[in-house]
């Protein structure tokens, strides 16, 4: 008993045609990571397919095609989430000031940059990877349809610059997050092998220090102007509300 699995895009025509695929696969469930596998490492799709994205499409947990079980998703710590998702958010916005274009995670179709989301369901952290733009992935996926044993030269070519760019983007992505006083690692992820780990922050940047400060100052400056105001309206000298010292 075999099982597809069908991703289309709805933008456009184009669209739909260069992202939409479908695989069949013949072997029995329980090998259905070689699906990651595939899609992982093809030149022609390059779609990372993550943990979160299986538990997300219902790939891992649940009743399979053919009547048996694979192994449970374990409850979800909605508190480990949530704090997880705002690291998520912090993240997005240090690579955002640095001028590097980041992209929603999952399996989004038609974008690139820095792909960041929260690592589900393990919640270990954020994860960090890059997706190059379509106008490369296009053209591998041309290179790869011509030649499909990936034997040839062309495709060797695709290969090394998909991995020198990964590389290369992974190192800046570390550096910049590092600096921004977040704790950065790797996954040792075989199928993303430049995909990155963010576990906490260990100190703001200095950005957003100063914005956050920027921010209670004004803060400050309005609760002051206002108490200053209802005071002198407030006819009553003993009100506590409106002569507080605070």
């Amino acid at each position: 008993m075999g099982f597809d699995i069908s991703f289309h895009a709805s933008q456009s025509r184009r669209e739909a045609s260069r992202k939409a695929f479908r695989i069949k696969w013949t072997m029995p469930v329980r090998a259905m990571v070689c699906v990651h596998t595939f899609v992982t490492t093809s030149v022609a799709t390059r779609f990372r397919v993550t943990r979160a994205d299986f538990a997300v499409t219902g790939l891992v947990g649940g009743a399979c095609e053919d009547g048996g079980m694979t192994e449970e998703l374990p409850e979800i710590d909605s508190d480990r989430r949530f704090r997880l998702e705002t690291l998520r958010d912090v993240v997005q916005a240090e690579l955002a000031a640095a001028g590097l274009p980041v992209a929603p995670g999952g399996l989004s179709t038609g974008v690139a940059g820095a792909v960041v989301s929260v690592d589900l369901p393990d919640l270990s952290g954020v994860l960090i990877d890059w997706r190059e733009h379509a106008i490369l992935l296009d053209a591998g996926q041309e290179a790869w349809a011509d030649d499909p044993h990936r034997e040839g030269e062309e495709c060797a070519a695709f290969s090394q610059l998909m991995s020198a760019i990964g590389e290369a983007m992974a190192e800046a992505i570390r550096k910049i997050l590092t600096a921004a006083g977040l704790e950065v690692s790797g996954t040792d992820n075989d199928y993303a092998p430049h995909e990155l780990l963010v576990t906490r922050r260990v100190a703001p940047s200095v950005w957003s220090a100063r914005r956050d400060a920027q921010f209670t100052r004004r803060y400050d400056s309005m609760r002051t102007a206002w108490n200053a105001r209802n005071a002198a309206e407030c006819p009553n000298p003993d009100c506590k509300t409106h002569h507080s010292k605070d």
